[in-house]
């Protein structure tokens, strides 16, 4: 079975089906909500467009870079977009909602501040997406997020707060777990997997002011 393909900001998406997934013919489409996901379990694989291949490299392709802790995470939405294989194409969105402790990388981002990113997956009714080695993130959780401005227009506010994309989908997400960090398992940059918080900002430091 040939996957179905959809752009988004920062990635290539595919998906699979599994069950009863996203409507793709007039026939299997709800009346009046085309490509509308029935119900089931689809698994989403996304490819980033940027690979960093140093610190430095993600350091310099990101706007902001934050040491964030997650305040909320938002019930999932529906999305409508196109698919670059002609027609249209449903996903699942999950907002969550970050508070700013430090920027390393302000970009008009401050201490206290609160900001938004979106990823890829989550439950929207009967649906499940779930996105491979992108879980969503967890409330209370701290990272270090390197992060670009999410301009798609047409999505959902709160208040006037700024929206972002995680450069590099996980590239750019490092957990921080009891004072180390943790990037994803497929990181780029596995040499920083259990360095300390402490020295992983001096490196990031060192990478914006050599």
């Amino acid at each position: 079975m040939t996957p179905n393909l959809m752009m988004r900001s920062g990635c290539l998406i595919c998906w699979t089906t599994a069950v009863v997934l996203i409507a793709q013919t007039t026939a299997g489409r709800t009346a009046g909500s085309p490509g509308r996901p029935r119900s089931g379990v689809v698994r989403i694989v996304e490819e980033p467009l940027f690979v960093p291949s140093s610190l430095k490299a993600l350091a310099l392709h990101a706007s902001v870079i934050v040491d964030a802790t997650v305040s909320a995470v938002q019930p999932a939405r529906l999305v409508t977009g196109s698919n670059p294989a002609g027609g249209d194409s449903s996903w699942v969105e999950t907002d969550s909602i970050l508070t700013v402790s430090s920027a390393l990388k302000s970009g008009g981002v401050t201490q206290g501040a609160k900001l938004i990113i979106s990823q890829t997956g989550g439950r929207y009714g009967n649906l499940q997406v779930v996105t491979a080695n992108d879980e969503i993130v967890e409330q209370g959780q701290r990272y270090i997020l390197f992060l670009e401005p999410d301009t798609r227009p047409n999505l959902p506010t709160y208040g006037a707060l700024p929206r972002f994309d995680v450069v590099g989908i996980w590239h750019g997400r490092f957990a921080v777990v009891d004072g180390k960090i943790r990037p994803s398992p497929i990181s780029s940059l596995p040499a920083y997997n259990n360095a300390t918080i402490g020295s992983f900002i001096s490196e990031v430091s060192v990478a914006l002011n050599p």
